[in-house]
C-alpha cells in the first residue's frame, strides 16, 4: 500500500467517521479489508435524534476507486455508540468476513480493546478527501482545517 500510513487507535476513530473515511484493516494472520465510510450530508437527515448515518462500501475489485459494494450503514449515536446495521440494499451476507471484520474492528475500537489489527489511511483527509500534505495531518488522516470539525 503506497502512500498510506498506520493509525493509532485514537486517530482511527476520529478518522474512520469523519466523513468520508478510505480506511484499510490488516490482520496479524494477513487478511486485509479496505472500506469507503460517507457521511449522509446534514441536509439529507430525517433522523429526529440527530444521529449521524454512514454509509459503508468494502472493496471487491482490483480497482480501488470504483470496485466497491454496499456493505450497511453506521448508526452514530450522540452517545458515542456506533451501531452496523445490514439494510436491504447490503450486497454481502452477515457471514461475509469482511462485514465481521468491520464490526469487530468498529466494536473493540471504541472499546479501546483492539489488538491484532493495524488500520491505514491512504493519504486524504477522512472529512474532505482532500491529499494530506501537512506532517501532522498525515499522522492522524485529518487535514489542518478538517480537524477544527471533528468532535
Amino acid at each position: 500500500m503506497t502512500h498510506s500510513h498506520i493509525l493509532s487507535n485514537e486517530d482511527a476513530k476520529n478518522f474512520m467517521f469523519a466523513g468520508k473515511s478510505t480506511v484499510t484493516f490488516l490482520s496479524k494472520n494477513g487478511n486485509r479489508f479496505t472500506y469507503k465510510v460517507n457521511k449522509l450530508k446534514e441536509e439529507y437527515k430525517t433522523d429526529p435524534n440527530g444521529d449521524d448515518l454512514f454509509f459503508v462500501s468494502v472493496m471487491n475489485g482490483p480497482d480501488n476507486e470504483r470496485n466497491y459494494s454496499y456493505m450497511g450503514t453506521v448508526f452514530a449515536k450522540k452517545n458515542g455508540e456506533k451501531v452496523f446495521k445490514l439494510t436491504r440494499k447490503s450486497k454481502v451476507t452477515k457471514e461475509a468476513m469482511s462485514l465481521k471484520a468491520f464490526v469487530y474492528v468498529m466494536h473493540n475500537l471504541y472499546r479501546n480493546t483492539l489488538n491484532g489489527v493495524q488500520i491505514f489511511h491512504e493519504g486524504r483527509c477522512g472529512r474532505c478527501g482532500r491529499k494530506l500534505t501537512v506532517p501532522a495531518s498525515i499522522l492522524n488522516g485529518i487535514g489542518p482545517e478538517c480537524i477544527k470539525h471533528i468532535r
